[in-house]
């Protein structure tokens, strides 16, 4: 069964469901295939089921090998549509928590380096497009952001292991963690740093200027 986007509990609290953690593994295939007619298959379960928290698994494949195409893991939580805060998930999800006993998704944090001549700071403002139906910032331009932050590095000279645009680059594997929500017109530092061992891992930092928040 799909989880449900909107709710309320039994006292009343109207509940939203937000994505607060994501990884997704892309293949090499997949680029392949984008460009054909290729049927895919998409598949969609639960993962990890905690208190308040769940995890979702989405997969594409090509239906016609059974070839993993892409696969990605999102942490959901539910926050009251007033106060924003995290409640313990719907009690209709309980019966499905002993079918899921997954070890917990969690995704690494990486921190910005203190020597500031490591890093790049783009500023980018919140549009309304940007929006989605709970009229917060989408999960996935925070990813749209961070590729146009990579790209203004590149072409300022910053980057040093890439010789073309990064975004001309096939993503192999993207991850990130969400802490708080941004809205239209809110204005966000990206800020950008290569990976010491790996040549061509970016991390990023995005935080709202307001409230120096992330």
């Amino acid at each position: 069964p799909l989880v449900a986007y909107s709710l309320q509990t039994s006292e009343g609290i109207s509940l939203i469901s937000v994505v607060t953690a994501q990884k997704t593994v892309v293949s090499k295939d997949l680029y392949r295939l984008s460009a054909s007619y290729s049927p895919i298959l998409y598949k969609r379960k639960f993962g990890y089921m905690g208190k308040t928290s769940l995890s979702l698994i989405m997969e594409l494949s090509d239906r016609e090998t059974g070839v993993v195409l892409a696969r990605c893991e999102r942490q959901v939580v539910y926050i009251g549509t007033e106060n924003r805060k995290a409640h313990p998930l719907p009690k209709y999800l309980e019966k499905f928590k002993d079918q899921y006993p997954r070890y917990e998704f969690v995704v690494e944090v990486r921190y910005k380096p203190t020597d500031l001549s490591k890093v790049y700071v783009a500023m980018i403002k919140i549009a309304a497009s940007d929006m989605d139906f709970n009229y917060h910032t989408n999960q996935s331009m925070y990813y749209r952001f961070s590729l146009d932050a990579a790209y203004e590095a590149w072409k300022s000279g910053f980057l040093r292991n890439f010789i073309a645009d990064p975004c001309e680059y096939g993503v192999r594997c993207y991850e990130g963690k969400h802490v708080r929500e941004t809205f239209d017109g809110d204005q966000i530092y990206v800020t950008v740093w290569e990976d010491d061992n790996d040549k061509l891992t970016l991390h990023f930092e995005l935080r709202n200027i307001v409230g120096n928040a992330y």
